[in-house]
């Protein structure tokens, strides 16, 4: 079995430069409110005389309309738009995305990359991109008084996106904010001197449902557990924040307790070399109905757990479960992953073979039970699991069958798996990731769908990157389109179907039932 179209390139592919069959419409909203005000305040708090003023490509509006399509497969283009400052004051820039109009086939993805002034603000797809939530990475943008940014729309459809799309639209709304003060969208800011609040739970517990946290610059020892509904969660600074848990006290650095609508976004995640009580470890922990989690612009990694006498040793950037909590066996719909960096996650110590409780598992996103419409997009998985003592490598996988061998049993880039019901995760999207050095002593897929369950009619593992297997146990075909195949079997970037047994490394598929688990030839 083939997969269509590859593409040989890595997966860090420019967004510009190709033919423009679609157009993207800017046009001024109705009935819009402007932030802005000819009395202001300046950072210290001051009144100044003065105002500051908004013009875009010379409109009073604040809110521009994108509209992309029809295009075809393999074609990009840009749009830019001015953003004038025509008051006497400086100003700070921020964006508010709307909601697409009509989700569908294209909006899916189409890649999108939205900046100002060569300042990248959001990359995702066109449905991550525009999730009806404001930019809090990358906000505050200056604009002085007198001067023009341009705000850039950069889009791309994969080359290897059927026809069906092709008569598609994606039309969105941003809505450009222009305030005097810095950081004038948080409810609560914090860090040192100047700020509300000095510890990231302290401000979790003080702010209401839908409130906007900002955390400034700096190392924040600490796990945070959130318990509100519609919550932003945003380093101030791209990996500006760092947050170090002591894993004695906690084996979650940040845990979302059955709530939705929590954006995490910018931070720098970790734990300190301690092992935890249970031998476990989670950057971001959400259980029970936590509908419309999104964890973005994140670098996640450089923790591991060791092997104990008695129970399982887990590793995990990102776990989303919908079995445990007192919603046990609800529904988790709407998760999105984008943009962030999974890299150095691993288990550590004696293997056993022998006893599947007491097994150990790295893995970057694992998403477990009933959880549907999930988008993994534009991450790297790099550096996830060990083999210390055994002959592994990132591009060898030979199978280890005794016991007591160091490292990591079951490394996995992205797991989906079912829950004790038989139900798991569905209508998934897995875009443009990039799949690398995935060690363990015995299997290493970058992508492993368990389960008697179908992954469902409408879900894509599209245009990734892949240098280690995919293995799909699931009750049905799982599609794969346009993806990059790097050392498969043979090495001619197609990819072949492989004995499980001999575990084979590279950019293959693992046999199962014959190569009927695998669609390579759907088409969008």
């Amino acid at each position: 079995m083939t997969d269509d179209n590859i593409l040989n390139v890595t997966r860090r592919r420019a967004l510009a430069g190709a033919a423009l069959v679609g157009a993207i419409g800017a046009s001024a909203g109705a009935g819009t409110a402007a932030y802005f005000s000819d009395d202001v305040q300046t950072e210290d708090n001051t009144i100044q005389t003065g105002d500051i003023d908004l013009r875009t490509n010379g409109n009073d509006s604040p809110t521009t309309t994108i509209n992309v399509g029809p295009v075809g497969p393999g074609q990009s283009g840009s749009q830019s738009l001015s953003l004038n400052n025509v008051g006497s004051l400086n100003g700070y820039l921020s964006l508010v995305f709307g909601t697409p109009d009509n989700r569908n086939d294209l909006t899916e993805i189409l890649e999108v990359t939205v900046s100002i002034g060569g300042t990248e603000i959001r990359r995702g797809t066109f449905d991550t991109v525009f999730d009806g939530e404001g930019e809090w990475s990358n906000a505050d943008v200056p604009l002085d008084g007198g001067q023009t940014k341009n705000l850039t729309i950069d889009w791309s459809l994969p080359g290897g996106a059927g026809n069906d799309v092709q008569n598609l639209e994606a039309i969105g709304d941003i809505t450009i904010q222009l305030n005097q003060q810095q950081e004038a969208f948080a409810d609560l800011v914090v860090g040192s001197s100047g700020a509300n609040v000095s510890t990231i739970q302290e401000a979790v517990d003080d702010v209401p449902d839908g409130g906007v946290i900002l955390v400034r610059d700096g190392t924040y020892n600490e796990g945070v557990s959130i318990d509100k509904a519609n919550l932003t969660l945003a380093s101030k600074n791209p990996l500006g924040a760092q947050i170090r848990t002591s894993a004695p006290a906690t084996n979650r650095a940040i845990e979302v307790a059955g709530v939705s609508g929590v954006t995490v976004d910018g931070f720098d995640i970790s734990f300190d070399g301690n092992n935890s009580p249970n031998s476990e470890k989670y950057a971001v922990r959400a259980q029970a109905v936590s509908d419309g989690l999104t964890v973005r612009n994140c670098d996640i990694g450089r923790f591991s757990t060791s092997d104990n006498a008695d129970g399982a040793v887990r590793a995990t950037g990102v776990v989303v479960t919908s079995v445990q909590g007192p919603n046990a066996g609800g529904e988790v719909n709407d998760v999105i992953v984008e943009n962030n960096v999974f890299d150095d996650i691993k288990t550590t110590g004696g293997t056993d073979l022998s006893d599947s409780d007491n097994d150990s598992k790295a893995k970057g996103v694992a998403l477990n039970g009933n959880v549907l419409n999930a988008s993994v997009v534009h991450n790297e998985f790099t550096n996830i699991g060990a083999a210390g003592g055994s002959n592994e490598s990132p591009t060898s996988a030979e199978p280890v069958t005794d016991s007591g061998v160091n490292g990591t049993e079951k490394p996995r880039g992205v797991t989906l798996v079912e829950d004790s019901n038989g139900t798991g995760p569905r209508n998934f999207t897995i875009l443009n990731n990039l799949f690398q050095n995935i060690v363990g002593t015995w299997g290493q897929p970058a992508i492993f769908v368990g389960g008697s369950n179908t992954p469902g009619n409408d879900h894509e593992v599209y245009d990734n990157e892949f240098h280690h297997p995919v293995d799909n146990l699931s009750g049905g075909a799982l599609k794969l389109r346009n993806n990059t195949w790097v050392n498969d079997d043979d090495d001619d970037g197609v990819p072949e179907l492989v004995d499980p047994n001999a575990d084979n490394d590279g950019g293959n598929l693992i046999d199962r039932n014959g190569g009927s688990s695998y669609d390579t030839t759907y088409t969008i």
